[in-house]
């Protein structure tokens, strides 16, 4: 019954459904922590994977769906990206990095393969490369690139099947 699964989920769940935009069908939650969590697991090997996640605050469905898939390209999304050429190719501070944008849930997260003993080093240029695409912008050569990119990878979605899926 309908009206019976509506009533325990209004008592289970609290749902601030004002602040929701016109045609947005995103919600955002409101209770986010400030503060970051770090889980160290340790293994013997010289290589470690590194994953920061950032939670996205109050994205309207463009900017979810559009905006965040450029950004994700021009901060990670290749060996042009910000985060490939400043913390691998400048800095050789990774063998491997990365991003992802999870519009479901909009998280988006950095992934890095780097030398255990270069963590430090490592996160403190992540978050410095991510901070100076907030404080200085995005130059329209880089958006012109990401936009390239991103329609070749449209052309490409017929090539394989989980891409078509997807």
């Amino acid at each position: 019954d309908f009206d019976q699964i509506e009533a325990i989920f209004k008592q289970t769940f609290s749902f601030d459904n004002q602040n929701l935009k016109y045609n947005d069908v995103f919600y955002n939650h409101s209770k986010i922590k400030e503060q970051f969590t770090t889980e160290l697991e340790e293994t013997n090997a010289i290589q470690s994977k590194l994953v920061i996640g950032y939670k996205t605050n109050d994205l309207n469905n463009f900017e979810i769906h559009y905006v965040g898939k450029l950004y994700n390209l021009i901060i990670g999304g290749g060996m042009s990206s910000k985060l490939f050429v400043n913390v691998r190719e400048k800095n050789s501070l990774c063998y491997n990095i990365g991003s992802d944008f999870s519009r479901e849930s909009n998280i988006f997260c950095i992934y890095a393969g780097i030398n255990k003993e270069k963590y430090d080093q490592a996160v403190k240029l992540i978050n410095e490369t991510v901070t100076s695409m907030d404080e200085e912008g995005i130059l329209a050569d880089e958006i012109i690139k990401a936009k390239v990119t991103y329609s070749h990878a449209l052309k490409a979605v017929n090539d394989v099947t989980t891409m078509i899926i997807d």
